[in-house]
């Protein structure tokens, strides 16, 4: 009988390319929303330090121009949190979207590997009735070939 040969095996293979490359793209998103964050978490930082400061400094006596000075640092380090927020909210809605894409992907790869293991025991099964027949056919010959040496003998 012939070796086991998956019917889809190309498709299966495209399949799992595209699976891989959306898992790649997934990972990237991934990746750039993380640095996101971390940006976002040490410009914050840098935030509250500068709010902490000035803070100190109006306690201690300080010019107009000095709360100026810290209050327009302040504002800019908000206006650039607020922009990242947004960046921030749209990268997790594309790692959202890409998620899904992954998802449907590995449900058509599962689906080809299920394919490919009932195939895979279809021909198992015809394999062995193959095999069956073969040893039935050498039985059937071994005892027709006894019963001709009986008679002849």
């Amino acid at each position: 009988m012939k070796k086991f040969e998956f019917s889809l095996g190309r498709v299966k293979d495209y399949k799992e390319l595209v699976l891989d490359r959306e898992k790649g793209t997934l990972s990237r998103l991934q990746g750039a929303k993380n640095r996101l964050e971390t940006r976002m978490e040490g410009i914050a930082k840098n935030r509250r330090a500068l709010d902490l400061e000035l803070k100190d400094k109006t306690a201690a006596g300080v010019t107009v121009a000095e709360i100026q000075s810290y209050r327009f640092q302040i504002d800019g380090l908000q206006k650039l949190l607020d922009g990242l927020r947004l960046e921030h909210e749209r990268l997790s809605a594309q790692v959202e979207a890409q998620m899904q894409v992954v998802v449907t992907a590995k449900r058509e790869v599962s689906g080809m590997e299920k394919l490919e293991e009932k195939q895979l025991e279809e021909y198992r099964q015809e394999t062995a009735a193959a095999q069956q027949r073969e040893i039935a056919e050498f039985v059937e010959t071994r005892v027709a070939a006894q019963s001709r040496e009986e008679e002849e003998g």
